[in-house]
């Protein structure tokens, strides 16, 4: 049985990934060669707290990349109480090793789907693959999410697709309420401003996606990751920047999901949950770019 310690590694000259099959498949590590540069953010507080199956997400997440399915806030449906964050991201995975490909598998407990996720390196970019397949015999409603967090530094700087976001937690803003701001200036602050001395946590969506790429930029360390999906599948792109704000974390957490909201059992009533019969699957591909100088071509 997979240990949730257990890792294994891909890599070549430019990129060292760290994968963690036994701890719900996350990769914990995409590390620049090149200008010696971690990229992905894990919550040193938590990366040897075992995670089960219905935790809080908000408490025992490690973070790195972690994926959500068939849903982010828990929700009853029929018979089937769903977690917060879903099934996948606290069950192993089992995995196969191929030269610089990897692939992972796991069966969602609940819900009646087969996930794969093949991660390959091509130079300076590391590529995931995701497959959702319906086992079962009734077509199900879901959505789906990724989720990377990523490390900040004192001279970083957060690209986002340019347009209207909505504000939903920040220290100007009551509880409960939104406020719409143009990127990147709220409240006279300029948010693509993500070095590591800043204070605060925000919380802001962008929904529909116009653009499906965001990154962040490490001037002074001379490198940067850039993160390219399917918009027209990843509909709604949530970004958290946390400077020290929510305890006492420093990082920014990004979430693409296909539908908002983000409550399954409320975008199957409204309409908006993606829909799989069964032997149908979905396929998507998300591409990370190291060293990227800004958050465009």
């Amino acid at each position: 049985m997979l240990n949730c310690r257990d890792k294994i590694l891909l890599e070549n000259e430019w990129i060292l990934a760290e994968i963690l099959p036994g701890d719900g498949g996350r990769i914990s590590r995409i590390f620049d060669k090149k200008h010696s540069c971690e990229l992905i953010w894990s919550n040193p507080r938590t990366e040897d707290v075992p995670r089960y199956y219905g935790c809080n997400y908000d408490d025992l997440s490690a973070s790195g990349i972690e994926e959500a399915f068939p849903t982010v806030q828990p929700c009853k449906i029929g018979d089937a109480d769903l977690p917060f964050f879903g099934e996948i991201w606290t069950i192993p995975w089992r995995y196969t090793q191929h030269d610089r490909e990897i692939i992972l598998t796991c069966e969602s407990p609940v819900w009646t789907a087969r996930m794969e996720k093949r991660i390959s390196l091509c130079e300076n970019c590391l590529n995931i693959t995701y497959k959702i397949v319906n086992t079962g015999t009734k077509e199900f409603g879901f959505l789906f999410g990724f989720h990377p967090s990523l490390c900040i530094y004192e001279s970083s700087r957060l690209y986002v697709p340019e347009g209207s976001y909505d504000m939903y937690m920040a220290e100007e803003l009551e509880k409960g309420k939104t406020e719409r701001f143009r990127w990147p200036f709220y409240h006279g602050r300029d948010l693509s401003d993500a070095g590591r001395y800043n204070t605060g946590f925000f919380n802001f969506l962008m929904h529909p996606v116009r653009e499906g790429c965001y990154g962040i930029v490490h001037e002074q360390e001379k490198t940067g990751l850039k993160i390219e999906f399917d918009k027209g599948l990843f509909r709604c792109l949530s970004l958290w920047p946390i400077y020290g704000g929510w305890r006492g974390h420093a990082c920014i957490m990004t979430e693409a999901f296909t539908t908002w909201p983000v409550n399954l059992e409320e975008a199957i009533r409204k309409g908006r949950a993606n829909i799989l019969t069964p032997s149908e699957h979905m396929e998507t591909t998300v591409k990370y770019t190291v060293g990227k100088a800004d958050g465009k071509e």
